[in-house]
């Protein structure tokens, strides 16, 4: 295969395990499992095993015909009249069509064809599976690092409603400050309840793709690996051709129909039937016959012509979805590597220059506000500031390594780390 071989919640968060997860693990270790439990995959592969069954039987001869008869004389009561009449008779007749030359091996070779493709149809419903997995993970690593943000700007706010109901108690801070800042730890909530939610989904998801009821919980996703891009998209598409199993199926669907043109063209060639018999006539000396037959196309104008013009038609139309396919994957690609590219630099810039500076700002703003120079709404804005950034650059992260995914999904190459 191509790509690879291949959560208890916080506190609050009743519908959840109760058991909580001690390890960490990653996407790849449940790859095994998802080889060996997935109904879709296990589908593809029946087709798979079921398409290699054909090529046999397309080779093989038409099965013969045997037949018994009898000639009575002079009555049609069955046997009458024989040995004492030389036309009565009762007899076994064996006869064998035989294809035109070269037939059973072009269909052999069309249907070895179309089970290679179907080999192709299997590959691309494991890639498929394999990035809906990868992408579903990545969700839910996103959410679990998303709510330890949360947990952080929880604690930190926690300290910030203490000391200003402390102030509030003796008279330095206004009642309107301790009320927003319970009220902000409440929004904080609110979102933690979202968070836990899609995290439930993502579970759900994983869950099924495994064939597993869907409440079973799933260690945390270990710390997401930096993501080594391809040093351009021409990269990629340089072996497309070899790595997309949408490619090779569309290539085999060419090299399917020009066989079909050369089938085609035989159906002008006459079939031959072969066949013998055997009269008994009891006292009398039996007889035997033997016949040699042909098919005369006769009507090539409405028959064998149209067919071949059938066939040719529907290799053109091979090639040009072999074209539309490639040209698809490739304005695919070139989408989600900008994305992808455009997310890893977005995130850069939240890692160099704006948490830094949101970090520096709100150490600023909580020097003065313990001082007594600072206002309290000036620091819960630079907190609520810290955390938008922080959160944006998750997402950032996560919107690169779906896009990564999908980029590996697209070219049959495991990328994502």
């Amino acid at each position: 295969m191509t790509l690879a071989l291949a959560q208890p919640l916080v506190a609050g968060d009743s519908m959840a395990p109760i058991r909580e997860a001690a390890s960490t693990a990653h996407w790849r270790d449940y790859i095994p499992e998802l080889a060996a439990n997935s109904p879709t995959l296990e589908a593809a592969r029946k087709n798979l095993e079921a398409a290699r069954q054909r090529a046999p039987q397309a080779g093989s001869l038409p099965d013969p015909m045997v037949g018994l008869s009898y000639r009575s004389m002079p009555t049609p009561l069955p046997f009458q009249g024989i040995g004492m009449d030389i036309m009565a008779t009762a007899g076994l007749m064996v006869s064998q069509q035989f294809p035109a030359r070269g037939v059973r091996k072009l269909r052999y070779q069309i249907a070895e064809v179309e089970a290679g493709a179907e080999k192709q149809t299997y590959q691309q419903v494991w890639n498929t599976l394999v990035g809906e997995w990868q992408r579903s993970w990545v969700e839910l690593r996103y959410v679990w690092d998303a709510l330890d943000l949360l947990a952080e700007s929880e604690v930190l706010l926690g300290e910030m409603v203490r000391a200003t109901e402390a102030r509030y108690a003796v008279g330095e801070a206004t009642q309107a400050a301790v009320l927003q800042a319970q009220t902000q730890l409440s929004l904080v909530a609110l979102r933690r309840e979202r968070l836990l939610q899609q995290r439930r989904v993502a579970e759900a998801r994983l869950n099924a793709l495994l064939a597993r009821e869907p409440r079973t919980p799933f260690s945390r996703p270990a710390a997401a690996s930096p993501i080594s891009m391809p040093a351009s998209v021409e990269a990629l598409l340089e072996g497309l051709h070899e790595s997309s199993p949408l490619l090779q199926r569309a290539a085999s669907r060419i090299q399917s129909r020009s066989l079909g043109v050369g089938l085609a063209r035989k159906s002008y060639q006459p079939e031959t039937r072969v066949s013998g018999a055997y009269m008994n006539r009891a006292g009398l000396q039996p007889m035997w016959e033997v016949n040699v037959e042909f098919s005369v196309p006769a009507w090539f104008r409405t028959k064998q012509r149209p067919e071949v013009a059938e066939r040719s038609m529907e290799l053109s139309a091979a090639r040009r979805e072999y074209e539309a396919a490639l040209h698809a994957l490739g304005s695919d690609l070139q989408q989600e590597y900008q994305a992808a590219c455009t997310a890893q630099r977005i995130t850069q810039i939240y890692e160099d220059t704006l948490i830094p500076q949101a970090r520096l700002r709100l150490d600023a703003l909580t020097a003065a506000y313990e001082s007594g120079d600072g206002e309290f709404q000036a620091l819960l804005e630079g907190l609520n500031a810290l955390l938008e950034y922080r959160m944006a650059q998750l997402e950032e992260r996560r919107n690169g390594e779906l896009a990564v995914s999908r980029m590996g999904e697209i070219s049959g190459k495991e990328l994502l780390p």
